[in-house]
């Protein structure tokens, strides 16, 4: 408390970095930041991209209910 009245400077300094990175780490507002950004550049693609895109985002997941023998994924495509 002391300090807050030493030093003002270093204070409102270090008040206000810290608001700007609770700010940057809000879980809430970043994800929002993530989707407009993704959103715009996907806005931005030409067809043939847009298309490529769209094959590409398709995800693949192999799930093996077995893990007793199964040690690869070469084994799930079978």
């Amino acid at each position: 408390m002391l300090q807050r009245f030493t030093a003002p400077k270093k204070h409102k300094l270090i008040r206000k970095f810290q608001i700007q990175l609770d700010k940057e780490l809000d879980l809430e507002k970043m994800i929002h930041r993530i989707r407009l950004l993704v959103f715009s550049a996907l806005g931005s693609l030409t067809a043939d991209q847009s298309v490529f895109a769209d094959k590409m985002s398709r995800v693949v997941v192999h799930e093996s209910s077995n893990f007793e023998y199964t040690s690869s994924d070469d084994e799930l495509d079978e």
